[in-house]
């Protein structure tokens, strides 16, 4: 038998396997008063594979836009009312209206009603190209 009292953790303990002492990793009989030389391997713990764990599947719910809405915006408000289907676009059409104002002058008004025709235009179109990307996302 082998004796390891003074440095043994276990020297209190009731007999069964603990760690070896000796740091081996395996695990050893310790019979209350001493170390054994029986030795052997402790069983790994079953862990599943990764692949049987279930993975959380997310959905991004969007609200689709109405073009009837996105219309009648576009057509009282121009490129404010455009801001609710395109906000780029808005902005975009923000910019060109205000230099449309002062070129209207000198066209007689045609430009800020080409301008204001277009944010009915693309209102339109960009509410329907969401909703086709909302259902595309959805079906997907």
């Amino acid at each position: 038998m082998v004796s390891d009292q003074g440095s043994s953790p276990h020297y209190q303990q009731a007999a069964g396997w603990y760690p070896d002492p000796a740091g081996s990793g395996l695990v050893r009989w310790w019979d209350g008063r001493q170390w054994g030389p029986l030795q052997y391997q402790p069983p790994l713990q079953y862990q599943p594979p990764m692949a049987q764990v279930p993975v959380p599947h997310y959905v991004a719910v969007v609200a689709p836009k109405s073009v009837g809405v996105a219309f009648l915006l576009a057509f009282l408000f121009g490129p404010l009312g455009l801001l609710y289907a395109s906000v780029p676009g808005g902005l975009i059409m923000l910019v060109v209206s205000f230099f449309g104002v002062f070129l209207s002058f000198v066209t007689f008004g045609l430009t800020f009603v080409l301008s204001w025709l277009t944010c009915v235009v693309w209102a339109c179109v960009a509410a329907n190209s969401h909703n086709a990307r909302v259902r595309y996302q959805a079906y997907r």
